[in-house]
């Protein structure tokens, strides 16, 4: 089945370089949004119809549990309540993995689309829909980490709408954040990045921001996060983020954590990856386009990189990575999205997701 995959995701992204590659034409546009479609399909397909294991397996006997409560004690339930809500509608019309495995897609493939029609057109849309649907940092949610799949679509979204228009939608991308929110209590985090933005970063150079990511990547490298952020972190953000198992030290010392050999602190291999769109924009783009309203997605992304690496300490931290990995395409296409560059960009992203299949992402694909 991975040689199956490959290959029919080989062909279809062969096919939507070449129409990119003439996307000026009328036709190669139609043909684009077609290909996209047909990518969009094969993959809810993949994803929605096989046998649940590991992560979806224990969604579908939460589902399960869900379906057998009443509204009053679903407002009673522990569980992100937009997450919770949806479990609960989902169950009144089938409790079979095939239906609920497809609402899950929809519900983080549409707001995904809609954060790029904000800005962007059809065509610019698909192609940004074709950078994301097997980026591994996606897929990984959209695959198993539903909760997170969800809430990134109306993270970026409702980043769309406050900071990435010539006229911002302040009161739809601030109520888009907060559902995000409702998905999954650690997207709190996204909010907190806005409020830094908006009123510290917004107007100032994005050389304040590339310098307090520097810092935080300095403080990690000499193991200095782990003190500071337990001094001045109150126990109450930390319980609000779902974090507080992690700074539990029976959680670390406890057998199950000790078989995974996960690696805390400072990884360089995570920090090279967390640079990359920065050294884009540096090499690509003249610091006097600074004050570019596009460049307030790189502000963002510097302050979550921040947050990850104030955070490499505690267990699992790449989940908090996660949320500046999630916004490397967007940016990276927004910094490259010239005829010059944009064609070598796209293709090798694609080409790089066929090999992954073979690699790195082939058990979505077995």
């Amino acid at each position: 089945m991975i040689l199956f995959h490959f290959s029919f995701y080989s062909i279809i992204c062969a096919t939507f370089l070449l129409l990119y590659s003439n996307r000026s034409n009328k036709a190669a546009k139609a043909g684009m949004l077609l290909y996209t479609f047909i990518t969009v399909l094969w993959l809810w397909v993949t994803l929605s119809f096989r046998k649940p294991a590991g992560d979806p397996w224990r969604y579908m006997r939460g589902l399960e549990d869900i379906s057998t409560l009443s509204f009053s004690q679903l407002l009673t339930d522990e569980g992100p309540i937009g997450f919770t809500l949806l479990n609960w509608i989902v169950s009144l019309v089938s409790i079979k993995s095939e239906f609920f495995f497809s609402i899950i897609y929809l519900l983080c493939i549409i707001p995904l689309y809609l954060a790029f029609r904000e800005k962007y057109s059809k065509t610019d849309s698909s192609t940004l829909l074709m950078l994301y649907l097997l980026y591994p940092f996606y897929l990984t949610y959209l695959g198993s980490g539903f909760k997170q799949g969800i809430a990134f679509g109306f993270m970026l979204w409702g980043y769309s709408c406050l900071i990435g228009l010539d006229k911002s939608k302040p009161i739809k991308g601030l109520l888009l954040l907060f559902i995000a929110t409702l998905f999954h209590n650690s997207f709190w985090i996204a909010i907190v990045a806005f409020v830094a933005w908006r009123y510290w970063f917004r107007h100032r150079s994005i050389m304040w921001s590339i310098a307090i990511l520097m810092l935080c990547i300095s403080l990690s490298i000499l193991g200095l996060v782990e003190p500071v952020v337990r001094s001045i972190l109150p126990a109450s953000i930390v319980e609000s983020l779902s974090f507080d198992e992690y700074f539990d030290d029976t959680f670390t010392s406890g057998a199950h954590y000790q078989s995974l050999n996960y690696r805390t602190g400072f990884r360089l291999d995570f920090a090279i990856f967390t640079v990359l769109p920065i050294a884009c924009f540096l090499l690509l783009r003249p610091p006097k386009l600074n004050a570019n309203r596009e460049y307030h997605f790189l502000k963002i992304y510097c302050l979550l990189a921040s947050g990850y690496f104030l955070l490499s300490f505690i267990p699992f931290s790449d989940r908090v990575a996660a949320f500046s990995w999630f916004l490397i395409p967007y940016i990276l296409y927004q910094i490259i999205n010239t005829k010059k560059y944009s064609n070598i960009f796209v293709a090798l992203m694609l080409l790089t997701y066929s090999i992954l299949i073979l690699i790195y992402t082939k058990g979505y694909f077995q």
